[in-house]
């Protein structure tokens, strides 16, 4: 969604100029979209996250657009990697691991399960 949210952004923020070919392409998959996604005219916590998660994406991609240069990018791509890498890093440390059904024998769903 965030492809669809970029084009929008852009024009919306920094006045760049979206084609007509590009208007049609995110009627398109917008469109596309909602009927793949969307229960009725109901939004969900999933979808509103998803919505969230694209609009900031695409902000990001437009601010980097217009406020960085071909110089900065090499600078700009090591920033994020750090970054990526640390917060993943943090997901994947050891910790107290809950294995959500593991163990769970004769129907027997109540309370926490340890597997032995």
């Amino acid at each position: 969604m965030y492809v669809v949210m970029t084009p929008l952004l852009a024009a919306a923020l920094v006045r760049v100029r979206v084609g007509a070919s590009a208007w049609a392409a995110v009627v398109l998959a917008t469109d596309g979209l909602a009927l793949l996604s969307l229960q009725g005219f109901a939004v969900g916590l999933g979808e509103s996250l998803t919505l969230a998660s694209a609009a900031l994406y695409a902000l990001h991609i437009v601010a980097l657009g217009a406020w960085s240069t071909p110089r900065d990018a090499l600078g700009l791509s090591i920033v994020q990697l750090a970054v990526v890498t640390v917060v993943c890093w943090a997901g994947a440390l050891p910790g107290d691991r809950h294995d959500h059904g593991a163990g769970v024998r004769g129907g027997d769903t109540e309370g926490p399960h340890q597997v032995t």
